[in-house]
């Protein structure tokens, strides 16, 4: 740069010990330099400029170093101060990547499926999470009465939300306790309970906690399940329109015991779609009584005829089973 006076050369360098550092050099006078160290700035492009997960420094330190053109022949000097840049660091949301397409198929009396065996987990300022949930947030029902609410009551839909178990010791898990409904696995590192619960709303959950890795959650996400106990689980006499669940997957990010600043967690939440194939089940018939199998193939009754054939209304009408039931699941 020149001021057509003064000639200031600036370099972006390295100083040697890998700190980024302006380089001004050249004859100048005193304002000219003032000038130029007045506008010297900071930032940073970085979403993790703390790394407050190693619990560094929440701040940089600036030295200024300026040396004199050791006009008197008395030896060039320099002197240095130092500048405090304190950093406010902003505590980035997670990211739950799902499947190109999420959704899950599922057909009735199917085995238990994995909703998204392709879900990832990112954070660019965390390496821990701190919980997650899966919860059946649409689509479910807590009874089915059928197209006939006086005779028949058909239930609940049969929702289960579940862990494939068959990941887990491959994956270096061994369960420490199992206690109403929790489970708390240990991968010799990291320590999650998994708890089956009622959101609050009536939904079906299951609630991930304790610190562990991306990695970890991810592992374990990937490998939640659904499938149903009903032979209704569409409730399609009733609700024709429900043919599909919803599930929400939600995930938040760690807080960092005895960090610099405290800070508040983030959750991020998205959503997949389990859409359902319903069977329409046979009706079944229950003749009542101690009937053998042989009975209930070809149930016979016997019927005598009166001999007086003039006198028809003596016939008395036979009832062939009073105790006839009729079944139908959906």
């Amino acid at each position: 740069l020149t001021d057509n006076t003064d000639t200031i050369n600036i370099t972006a360098q390295d100083d040697g010990s890998g700190n980024k550092q302006l380089d001004f050099s050249g004859t100048a006078t005193k304002a000219v330099y003032q000038g130029l160290f007045q506008k010297v700035t900071y930032y940073s492009d970085s979403d993790n400029l703390t790394d407050i997960n190693t619990n560094s420094t929440l701040s940089r330190e600036v030295t200024w170093s300026v040396t004199d053109a050791n006009d008197d022949d008395a030896g060039a000097e320099t002197s240095s101060v130092t500048t405090t840049i304190n950093i406010t660091e902003d505590n980035d949301q997670p990211v739950i990547t799902l499947a190109g397409t999420p959704e899950l198929d599922y057909q009735e009396n199917e085995s238990a499926a994995i909703i998204d065996g392709a879900i990832t987990i990112e954070d660019v300022d965390d390496i821990n999470m701190s919980a997650a949930t899966v919860t059946l947030t649409a689509g479910g029902f807590t009874d089915s009465t059928g197209d006939n609410s006086t005779t028949k009551v058909l239930g609940d839909d049969g929702d289960v939300l579940g862990i494939d178990s068959s990941y887990l010791e491959p994956a270096g898990f061994s369960l420490i306790d199992n206690t109403g409904g929790s489970w708390t696995l240990t991968d010799g590192t990291d320590t999650i309970t998994i708890t089956a619960q009622d959101d609050g709303s009536g939904n079906k959950q299951l609630e991930f906690s304790g610190s562990a890795t991306k990695v970890v959650y991810q592992g374990l996400l990937q490998h939640v399940t659904y499938d149903s106990s009903s032979e209704n689980l569409t409730d399609v006499a009733t609700n024709p329109n429900t043919q599909s669940r919803v599930v929400t997957w939600t995930i938040t990010d760690d807080t960092i015991a005895g960090a610099a600043e405290e800070r508040v967690s983030n959750e991020i939440t998205t959503t997949t779609t389990v859409n359902i194939t319903d069977s329409n089940d046979a009706a079944t018939f229950s003749f009542g009584g101690a009937n053998t199998a042989a009975e209930l193939v070809n149930r016979q009754v016997t019927y005598t005829e009166l001999a007086d054939a003039e006198n028809d209304a003596a016939n008395t009408p036979l009832i062939v089973n009073g105790n006839i039931t009729l079944a139908d699941a959906d």
